[in-house]
């Protein structure tokens, strides 16, 4: 038992150096570190190999086998207190801003004692799949942004093509303010999972009442619970993915444009109710 709790132990402070020196965003550090402290499976064939070919005692399979089965029971457990081991570190960390800033929250031009010049912009909450997308878009349109990010490559991505990024958890109120939520004109949220996105439209709502959210969300109850809080668009990607090929499946068996159109809007209407 004292064995297994040592190896976890020395696995997560290993891992979180690790990531601390590679310049990962804590909530990278914390999700990864915990969730890679179990001994591997691959231990059973070496250790079983070891003993097959005499270089390991009867005992010392025994102990190497009941240390990995220990780690592996535990690390689901560990990995569901990253988060909440997360949020306290965050609580910790504000009262030394160099580490709080080096770990959750940082921005190219600008250092966190000083404010961000920027008002009536866009932020952009997530850069992946969506959020790239949104990006682009709003770059066509000349209309300014900031990214808020906390994966380091994306971040070092849009620092080198010289866009505006945060490199934070847009869960944490102190980023968003950072990010100059409460003089924004628009808030895009393109994270996908819905326990951040609810954490989100709360500490946005905290700063800025009044500003529109434009969110995505895969779930229907997760699309009502949004909307009840405040989002004012909630959009289900998949949903948008069927009309559009809805749309090219009417165009090729020949239907009027204008009949298309009706048909989009009546299945619209009918997602509503």
């Amino acid at each position: 038992m004292l064995l297994g709790l040592s190896i976890l132990t020395l696995k997560v402070l290993l891992i979180l150096g690790i990531l601390a020196y590679l310049g990962y965003h804590a909530k990278t550090i914390f999700s990864v570190s915990f969730g890679l402290a179990e001994v591997g499976e691959f231990s059973f064939i070496l250790a079983m190999i070891a003993f097959l070919r005499g270089f390991l005692s009867s005992a010392s399979y025994s102990l190497i086998v009941s240390v990995t089965l220990l780690t592996m029971v535990l690390t689901p457990s560990l990995f569901f207190l990253a988060d909440k081991l997360y949020c306290q570190a965050s609580i910790f960390l504000k009262r030394f801003p160099r580490l709080y800033r080096r770990f959750f929250v940082q921005s190219d031009s600008f250092y966190w004692h000083e404010e961000l010049s920027l008002a009536d912009h866009v932020v952009v909450l997530g850069y992946g799949r969506v959020g790239k997308w949104v990006g682009n878009i709003l770059e066509k349109a000349g209309l300014s942004y900031l990214v808020v990010e906390y994966n380091p490559r994306i971040v070092r991505q849009l620092k080198h093509e010289g866009k505006r990024v945060v490199f934070g958890d847009p869960t944490d109120l102190d980023v968003l303010d950072f990010a100059q939520v409460d003089r924004a004109r628009l808030i895009v949220l393109a994270i996908p999972d819905l326990i951040a996105q609810k954490m989100i439209v709360t500490n946005i709502r905290a700063l800025n009442p009044t500003v529109e959210i434009v969110c995505r969300s895969h779930e229907q109850d997760g699309r009502e619970d949004l909307k009840k809080m405040g989002v004012t668009f909630v959009i289900h990607p998949e949903f948008e993915a069927a009309l559009s090929i809805g749309h090219r499946v009417l165009q090729s068996c020949a239907f009027a444009k204008e009949e298309i159109n009706k048909k989009i809007k009546e299945v619209r209407r009918e997602s509503i109710t």
